[in-house]
């Protein structure tokens, strides 16, 4: 960790200290005694692996579907321009759609569990969408032109030409989403109020109103 980033963390550490001892109402702001208090009860409950699978296994689902379909369908809007005119308009009201309208009508649609599946996936699609798709189109011309005296099929130049060349534009793709990803599922599983998992154990804490263990 570089100096800086030390130097931040402590004065966020300190900063908080203060702003609780100040506040002095637990419920409001609890002390960071509190919060490290809980989280080991939290890690040491014998249900604790199985909430975070539950979690991480839905998140994963939509993830990975995710970026497979992306991977699909920035491989063909590169390929035509056509196809890439086609589906402009549906990538926009994709992404200008809120994710807490997904939420609501993917609840309706699939019920409590599937829903969160559903809910990451259309939420990191179009970002995934656009960072592969903007990378084909960075690909040098001349390599376009090459690939076009070999009379293969277009799967087999995606798989060893254009992929490899864009291999660091995917890898950061996958980082810009999986953050995402895992927020969008525990606020899906909040909102859906599922039977296991972070947004449930949320839901737990937030009736019960124990504001260290929502820390």
């Amino acid at each position: 960790m570089k100096r800086m980033n030390i130097i931040s963390v402590v004065t966020m550490v300190l900063i908080y200290m203060i702003t609780s001892e100040l506040v002095n109402q637990s419920f409001i702001l609890p002390r960071i005694s509190e919060i490290g208090h809980s989280f080991f009860n939290i890690i040491s409950s014998p249900d604790f692996p199985i909430v975070i699978s539950m979690t991480f296994s839905r998140f994963l689902e939509g993830f990975i579907l995710s970026f497979a379909i992306a991977i699909l369908i920035a491989s063909l809007a590169f390929y035509s321009r056509e196809f890439a005119d086609f589906f402009a308009p549906i990538y926009l009201l994709l992404k200008s759609i809120p994710n807490i309208t997904y939420i609501i009508v993917s609840l309706i649609w699939l019920g409590r569990e599937k829903s969160v599946i559903l809910v990451v996936f259309l939420a990191i699609f179009p970002l995934i969408y656009n960072s592969l798709y903007e990378a084909f189109k960075r690909i040098d011309t001349d390599i376009i032109k090459v690939t076009r005296v070999y009379n293969h099929s277009f799967l087999y130049k995606l798989k060893t030409i254009y992929l490899p060349i864009i291999r660091s534009d995917i890898f950061i793709a996958i980082k810009n989403s999986l953050a995402l990803a895992f927020r969008v599922a525990i606020m899906a599983e909040i909102l859906g109020q599922v039977n296991n998992g972070v947004g449930h154990e949320l839901n737990f804490y937030r009736f019960n109103f124990l504001m260290s263990d929502i820390f």
